[in-house]
């Protein structure tokens, strides 16, 4: 049975996508990811854009076998002229005599939806792979298979670490039974030929062995003894720091002076018992999408991410991360599969059972509006205007940066690049800012302010909560207004003022 492959690579959308989360686009990982998912042969590659913005994607790309169809950028009609372009090679397929079984569209906007719905409507298998804040849920509804980038990332990289973590196991179960200790060296030897050459291309190792190893504590302890470095087995109880020697020009060396008293650690931040519940909730969506269990060591990771890189099990009177995630076993069941643990969504923490105002988030964000806590909203709100009052007109990617930038060590008010996009959208939405440009990847875009009112902050405000009430009532019909207050406010007191923004909703 033919199982050939045809990809369409919507580069300016997954290209500038990534780039808005901090990700390098690699062309590699995603072919891997489609044979591997397929087990078809790939026989056609296109890829559509502007080279021009994009450094040196183009040679990756024709390294990896793509067909390069560029167009030079005029403004919104050439923009559409190169989907336009897209969606007629796709369709030109299905005559010129090559019966494709799959197409992959590397998309995240709805402008393809058309062409989707056609190719599956002549039996063919489509497979749809984006950046999972740029991407339409119109367009995942209707492929057969949508992968997220984001995810395919983060999956290589624990696959990369567990990995390791093998072979740092392996290792110090082979030179490490009787021996007190070993070199560094002669250890990542072991691991070299345990993983047949395989480390050297990890990342990980490049940047530096010992860093590597103290990731795994639960396996080896490192320690420095002179200039050379050891690898031993985790002891029960902390050692006391090896004292360096003493450099000296005679036998007598005199004694190392006192070191000075180490800077006090920046306390961390400790989220609210509120807080972890909803970072636990949304993380569970995020992440459990298509699985039935989640690696807990990815649950970690986003919960770090949430709370802006402070998050740290010990705060919450545990030994460890197992233990912090069964204080929450009204949520979630934590199971240990071999050495791996893993966490599940408990069968009666679903979204049909969910409380109205969780719903009501979920909606929102369904529908592109993901709902950032109010605190950080209202201050990002506050921040953008003043930003366009001063400048006129900025980029939204300035914008990002500059806010994040100047929150970026707020221990108060912690704000991520991801709640600023969010807010931005809801403000676009809300008409309050204008991209001038208009095109789909909206980080090169120009800001200006489009309000003109004498309180722009105030209004600002309503106008994004009339549009997040807007959105509710075309999907729920009559609102709940203290499970609104709830969902958009963490609290019921902001019923009365919901109250006056739909009354003038409905003048």
């Amino acid at each position: 049975m033919n199982n050939d492959v045809a990809i369409f690579l919507d580069l300016d959308n997954v290209v500038i996508g990534a780039t808005e989360v901090n990700l390098t686009f690699d062309v590699n990982l995603l072919l891997n990811h489609v044979k591997r998912f397929t087990n078809g042969r790939v026989v056609l590659r296109y890829a559509y854009g502007e080279w021009r913005q994009h450094d040196n994607i183009p040679r990756a790309l024709a390294t990896a076998g793509f067909e390069l169809q560029s167009a030079v950028r005029l403004g919104q009609a050439s923009k559409n002229l190169v989907d336009m372009q897209l969606v007629v090679d796709a369709m030109e397929t299905l005559v010129d005599g090559h019966n494709f079984s799959t197409y992959v569209v590397v998309t995240g906007d709805r402008d393809f939806v058309p062409l989707v719905s056609a190719l599956r409507k002549r039996g063919k298998q489509v497979i749809g792979i984006g950046l999972r804040h740029t991407t339409s849920q119109s367009l995942v509804d209707l492929c057969d298979r949508y992968f997220y980038y984001d995810d395919l990332v983060k999956t290589v990289q624990q696959e990369q670490v567990d990995k390791i973590g093998r072979w740092v196991q392996a290792a110090a179960d082979e030179l490490l039974p009787e021996r007190e200790r070993v070199s560094a060296s002669l250890f990542k030897e072991k691991m070299r030929a345990l993983s047949q050459g395989e480390l050297d291309k990890m990342p990980q190792v490049r940047e530096s062995f010992r860093k590597l190893l103290e990731q795994y504590p639960q396996f080896v302890q490192v320690e420095l003894d002179g200039s050379t470095l050891y690898v031993s087995r985790p002891q029960t109880t902390p050692s006391p720091p090896l004292a360096l020697p003493a450099v000296a020009s005679t036998p007598s060396a005199a004694p190392s002076p006192t070191p000075k008293p180490a800077k006090p650690a920046k306390p961390e931040r400790k989220a609210s018992e509120a807080e972890l519940r909803q970072w636990l909730r949304q993380s569970l969506d995020e992440l459990g999408q298509g699985k039935k269990h989640i690696r807990a060591s990815l649950l970690k990771e986003r919960l770090q991410a949430l709370n802006h890189g402070h998050f740290n099990e010990t705060q919450y009177g545990v030994a460890n991360f197992r233990a912090f995630l069964e204080k929450f076993d009204d949520l979630l069941v934590v199971e240990l599969q071999g050495s791996t643990l893993f966490v599940s969504r408990r069968p009666d923490e679903t979204e049909a059972a969910a409380e109205l105002h969780e719903q009501y988030r979920h909606s929102l964000k369904k529908r592109g509006l993901r709902v950032v806590p109010a605190p950080q909203r209202l201050q990002i709100l506050k921040e953008t205007i003043f930003l366009l009052q001063a400048e006129g007109t900025v980029l939204w990617k300035t914008v990002v940066d500059s806010i994040a930038e100047k929150y970026s060590q707020n221990e108060t008010l912690p704000i991520s690049k991801g709640q600023i996009h969010d807010t931005l959208r809801i403000a676009r939405r809300a008409e309050i800012i204008n991209p001038l440009n208009g095109s789909k990847s909206l980080a090169n875009d120009p800001l200006q302010l489009q309000l003109q009112s004498s309180k722009l902050f105030q209004d600002a405000v309503m106008l994004c909560d009339a549009t997040y009430l807007q959105e509710l009532k075309l999907v729920f019909g009559e609102l709940d207004l203290n499970e609104a207050a709830l969902a958009l406010y963490d609290s019921k007191g902001h019923e009365r003022y919901l109250k006056v923004v739909l009354n003038q909703i409905a003048n």
